[in-house]
């Protein structure tokens, strides 16, 4: 891992899209004929004419309006829990229409790097049958496509399949994370001349896709709260689970800690 002195500039895109489909539907009802008066019989019985039912409009079959067209609503849904059932049979084609059906995400093949393995729409998923329930759809995800050296990425609101050395390469972004409550924390439990930002790394090296730091992802403080993080798509989500997961700890910790009365 590169901890950088320079600083990084950071470009942020953002494309939104909407749409939004009607559904039409009309039926017609025939008019009802009245009884024949029984009057005079010389005169003609009056007769009102029936006019024909009209045929009813086709339905339209309704197209999803929920599509996930930004990175935060990809990123929501990918944490959705969803059951699937696939066989050896079943391509990369058919993964992609059950995503896009069950999540509303748009999943393609990326033909420079997964392309470069030989895997394309086509391809298998799948050695071996995969039937899970209840499970969210990352994990599912890094569980097929680790076993092909693959990953994902999200780009312009859609799930891009690429191979993992293209993904480190060439589908990296820069955030910035605040976590000046962490090193408050860490200051007031552990000495005050410890190296809070060096332990803060540290541990960050050690538990979030440590390989990954070795291999291109880099680490810099900015100011006295501010890191910011240079690494692929994936490895940004696992730390900011990360992130989450240290804050409920230490919010756990201070409600179980004892109250200390002032004289």
């Amino acid at each position: 891992m590169t901890r950088i002195i320079a600083p990084f500039f950071l470009t942020i895109t953002l494309v939104v899209a909407s749409s939004t489909f009607g559904q039409q539907q009309g039926f017609g009802q025939p008019v009802a004929t009245p009884a024949t008066p029984q009057a005079a019989p010389a005169k003609p019985a009056a007769t009102t004419a029936t006019p024909a039912a009209a045929a009813p409009a086709p339905k339209v079959k309704p197209t999803p309006s929920t599509v996930a067209t930004t990175e935060a609503e990809v990123k929501e849904r990918l944490e959705r829990k969803i059951s699937l059932d696939l066989d050896e049979n079943k391509t990369f084609e058919d993964l992609a229409q059950t995503i896009a059906e069950k999540t509303g995400i748009q999943v393609f093949i990326d033909a420079k790097g997964a392309g470069a393995l030989g895997i394309t729409m086509g391809s298998p998923v799948i050695k071996e049958p995969l039937k899970c329930t209840d499970i969210t759809l990352t994990t599912v995800l890094r569980r097929i496509l680790a076993e092909q050296d693959l990953t994902y990425v999200i780009d312009d609101g859609m799930l891009l399949i690429t191979s993992v050395d293209e993904a480190k390469t060439n589908h990296v972004s820069i955030k910035i994370y605040d976590v000046g409550d962490i090193l408050k924390s860490l200051c007031e439990e552990n000495e005050k001349s410890a190296d809070y930002w060096g332990n803060l790394m540290d541990v960050i090296e050690t538990v979030v896709q440590p390989d990954s730091w070795n291999e291109g992802g880099q680490m810099m403080e900015l100011g006295s709260k501010l890191l910011v993080v240079r690494q692929t798509n994936e490895v940004h989500d696992e730390l900011a689970a990360f992130f989450k997961e240290l804050r409920d700890k230490i919010q756990e910790t201070k409600k179980d800690a004892p109250t200390v009365k002032k004289p």
